[in-house]
Formats: C-alpha cells, sequence, structure tokens
C-alpha cells in the first residue's frame, strides 16, 4: 500500500501525469480503471480525469474524451468518500454532483475536506499539491472558506490575491518538483510576468522550459518557439507544430502570425487565413484569429472589406483595434453601409486609440453628421501630429484672427461634409432636369390646348 493511495494508484499518478513518464501511460489507465471498478474512490476520480481532454491531462497523451463518462467516473468518486475527488471534482465546468453536493462521509464540510487534501500536500503527495496550487490560482480558495471577495476593500482584495499567487507559486513549485507536469503553463505565466508583485524569477523560467519540453507541453512549446521566431523561424514552425500535437491549439494564432504583414515569413495569404480559420474552428485564442483575418482582408493589395467587418465585428467585444477600425469602417462605408453617426459612438466609446482620434477629427472637422467643431476636431489630431492621414487633414484648414476655417475640400467629404459633385450625383441631378423639364412641357401643353 502506497502512503497515499493504492501502490497501483500512486505509479499511475506519475505514468500518465508526471513529467519523466516511461510510455506506461495506456497501461496506467487500464490499473485505474480496474481499481475503480472494485470500487476504489480514489482511483475514480483519476479515471474521470483522464476523459476530460488536453486540460486535465498532458497533451501528447490520446485518451478518449468523454465528458459524460467523467461525471460518472467523479460521482463514484465523490459517493465513495475520495477527498481529492470531492475536492478537485469542482474544476470541471458545469459539474454538478448527483447527490447534490460535494460533501460526502467521512467528512461533513468544505474546510474538513481542504484540511485533508492539504495535509496530503504537506506530506508530499504531488498530486495533491497540485490541485491546492490550482485552488489559489482559480481562486477557489474562495468556496472553500465561504469567503465573501467581492465585498471586501480593493486593498484587502490585493492582499489576498498577492498571498494566493505566493501560494500558488509555492505549491506548483512543490508538485513539479515531485514529478507532476501539469500546471507548469500556469506557474511560467505568473513568474514571467510580475502579475500581483510575484518576483519574476529568470532562473526558475528556465528549468520550467527545460522541463516543459521534456514532457511535451504546448504552452512550453509555443513559449519556446516564440523566441526562436526571429533568429530560427523554420525551427519555431516545427515546435508549434509539436504543440498543435500536443493540444496547444493556441499555437495556429502564433503561426497565422508569423505569415501575415510584418510576420518573420514572407506573407503568405492563404497560409496565415488558413491557420487562423482553423484557430477559430478550435475556438481558441478566437478573438485574436478573427483580428487578424480582419486587418489581412483589410490591407490585402485586393481588399475585401465585407469580410473584413464581418471579423471585426466577431472580435470587438474583445478588440479595442477590432473595433476602432469597425468604426472606420462605417466612417468611410468600407463593407458596410456609411453611418457617421455609429462611427461616432465607436470612436468616442475608444478616445485613447489613434484610429479613433483620426476619425473624430473629421467627424467634427468636416461637420459629419454633427455641427462643425474645428477646435475640437484639432484637439482630437493634436494627439498624433505626425500621423499621415491627421496631416493631411489638417492642410485643409487654416487657423485665422477670427478662428479655424476650411480652405480645401476634402476628397469624400469635400466642405462641411458634402461631397463633390460625382457623375452618380451628375446622372441624379439630369434625370431630376429633365423631369421638370417634362412637367413644365406637359402643363405648357396643357394650357395651349384650352
Amino acid at each position: 500500500m502506497g502512503r497515499f493511495y493504492d501502490d497501483t494508484i500512486e505509479s499511475a499518478i506519475q505514468n500518465i501525469w508526471g513529467h519523466s513518464s516511461t510510455g506506461k501511460e495506456e497501461e496506467s489507465l487500464k490499473y485505474l480503471k480496474e481499481a475503480a471498478s472494485k470500487g476504489d474512490a480514489d482511483a475514480c476520480y483519476f479515471v474521470g480525469r483522464c476523459y476530460l481532454g488536453r486540460q486535465y491531462v498532458p497533451g501528447k497523451l490520446k485518451f478518449e474524451e468523454n465528458t459524460m463518462l467523467a461525471r460518472e467516473y467523479f460521482d463514484r468518486s465523490i459517493e465513495g468518500g475520495s477527498a481529492i475527488g470531492m475536492f478537485a471534482a469542482r474544476r470541471l465546468r458545469g459539474f454538478r454532483p448527483r447527490s447534490g453536493t460535494y460533501i460526502h462521509a467521512p467528512y461533513h464540510s468544505d474546510k474538513e475536506i481542504w484540511d485533508a487534501v492539504y495535509q496530503m500536500a504537506e506530506e508530499g503527495e504531488p498530486f495533491a499539491q497540485h490541485v491546492v496550487a490550482t485552488a489559489y490560482y482559480y481562486f477557489d480558495v474562495i468556496d472553500f472558506f465561504d469567503i465573501d471577495y467581492w465585498s471586501l476593500s480593493k486593498k484587502k482584495q490585493n492582499e489576498l490575491d498577492y498571498e494566493w499567487y505566493m501560494e500558488f507559486s509555492r505549491w506548483y513549485k512543490a508538485s513539479i518538483a515531485n514529478g507532476i507536469g501539469m500546471g507548469i503553463g500556469n506557474l511560467y505565466t505568473i513568474l514571467s510576468t510580475g502579475k500581483y508583485n510575484i518576483p519574476v524569477e529568470e532562473d526558475s523560467l528556465q528549468k520550467l522550459k527545460a522541463i516543459g519540453l521534456k514532457c511535451n507541453d504546448g504552452f512550453i512549446e509555443t513559449v519556446v518557439a516564440a523566441e526562436l521566431e526571429k533568429d530560427n523561424p523554420d525551427e519555431a514552425l516545427k515546435l508549434y507544430q509539436k504543440a498543435l500535437s500536443h493540444g496547444e491549439e493556441d499555437a495556429y494564432y502564433y503561426m497565422g502570425k508569423m505569415y501575415t504583414y510584418g510576420g518573420v515569413m514572407p506573407f503568405d495569404f492563404w497560409e496565415a487565413s488558413d491557420l487562423f480559420e482553423k484557430g477559430i474552428k478550435s475556438d481558441s485564442m478566437f478573438a485574436e484569429c478573427h483580428r487578424e483575418l480582419g486587418k489581412i482582408y483589410y490591407y490585402h493589395r485586393s481588399p475585401n472589406y465585407k469580410r473584413a467587418v464581418k471579423h471585426f465585428q466577431a472580435s470587438c467585444n474583445e478588440c479595442d483595434w477590432s473595433a476602432v477600425m469597425l468604426g472606420l469602417c462605417y466612417l468611410r462605408g468600407q463593407g458596410v453601409k456609411r453611418d457617421y453617426s455609429s462611427a461616432r459612438e465607436i470612436f468616442e466609446s475608444y478616445p485613447n486609440e489613434i484610429v479613433s482620434a483620426i476619425g473624430l477629427g473629421e467627424i467634427y472637422a468636416y461637420g459629419l453628421d454633427v455641427i462643425v467643431d474645428i477646435p475640437k476636431a484639432m484637439e482630437y489630431w493634436d494627439k498624433y501630429p505626425e500621423n499621415e492621414d491627421i496631416i493631411a487633414n489638417r492642410k485643409n484648414f487654416q487657423k485665422t484672427a477670427s478662428g479655424w476655417k476650411q480652405i480645401k475640400p476634402h476628397p469624400k467629404y469635400g466642405y462641411r461634409g458634402k461631397k463633390f459633385l460625382t457623375w452618380k450625383n451628375i446622372e441624379n441631378l439630369i434625370l431630376v432636369l429633365i423631369m421638370l423639364f417634362s412637367i413644365v412641357l406637359c402643363v405648357i401643353c396643357y394650357f395651349n390646348n384650352r
């Protein structure tokens, strides 16, 4: 009998989730299922986890994904009294135990379950260390201790954030040191960003990358690939492909970026759009992929503004740049009917974006569905005096002793928002004159015949 679980279970945990696994994953899953069939509640939890896909098992594994079966194993684990099952099954989105509660004998409260798993973590059980770290990372600790977090002062929230992320860091380091590879990406994210004033630890980051590459962690593979892009793009592409094979579908976005404007590879519209479309289908970096598709359709030498608008609309709630580009399309009538009011509304929601400054300046300077207000336009344009569009717009205006005045027409808006006479307008004018002439002629004929 192992220290915390049956010997076969402890061995299976290391074979499946350990970063030094030896290719015995399928065999280990078989042992877990056998133990679960004999009523081992801990084994039931780990079997259920194996059926949840890449977020719950290393990306290199190709276990069948079956959420319904996973839920059944979790229910059996909870009803069988597994502390690790009661503790960790909560991370399955939408899962509710069929008994209506996670708490089962011999435990009588969330606090007792926390204490049992935390004690295992303190005594060195690596998977318990992992789930405790995860509870701190995703703030599940709020539920375990019934903390009314959102009613606390901002200062108190910040104090708890710092405390919990320090705990998260401590426990993830412990679980990784004890062989569990899951959580490397979360730990790398915190230690590399300095978030919540957690110190950036370069030595730890390098060690995490080495372990991540060894255990085929898709997130780490994308991190290292991004670092290689500039100096070794071919190797970066290979690593992104490897990350994809390990379930890291964010790699579609990063690979696509390599083929876009400013990417390290020669611009390739079809390759980039194909990768971004795959990213969208996988629901990975959904908004970012839509944004980049909108960008390449908009700026292509043969632009497709309707498609650009479609992608800007899909990503505008999450990407400020997409939102203001949608506003620009409304302003210019690109891929969508010209709508100055909608353009202004969007630009005013993102006043610090350069496109908004240009657009709002044009709306007020040329009186596009608003009263002309050149000084207000200049205030927007003064934010980015070196922008080419703004420089071109400024040439249409002059400041005099009596104030600003427009001295040149805009190519599209003319004077005070009125367009130049176009062929379409001329055609309409001719039709109107013909109609008037016909009416006058009819009236003359009428009176002559009387």
